[in-house]
């Protein structure tokens, strides 16, 4: 079974607003600075949502 590129688009969508929105709550409600686990979430989410748009342009044509 192969998954078209736009559900792959949707499913990195997802994951990358999945993480702003973790890193956002852990912003607000943490306590403590954790600079690495900053880094590694902001990393994670501006990769997913780079892949995704570029998914969502690719299976548009553009």
């Amino acid at each position: 079974m192969i998954i078209q590129i736009y559900v792959w688009a949707w499913i990195l969508i997802i994951i990358g607003f999945g993480f702003v929105g973790v890193l956002v709550l852990y912003v607000k409600y943490s306590t403590e600075v954790s600079i690495k686990f900053y880094i590694i979430t902001i990393v994670v989410s501006s990769i997913s949502l780079g892949f995704g748009i570029h998914f969502f342009l690719a299976n548009f044509g553009i």
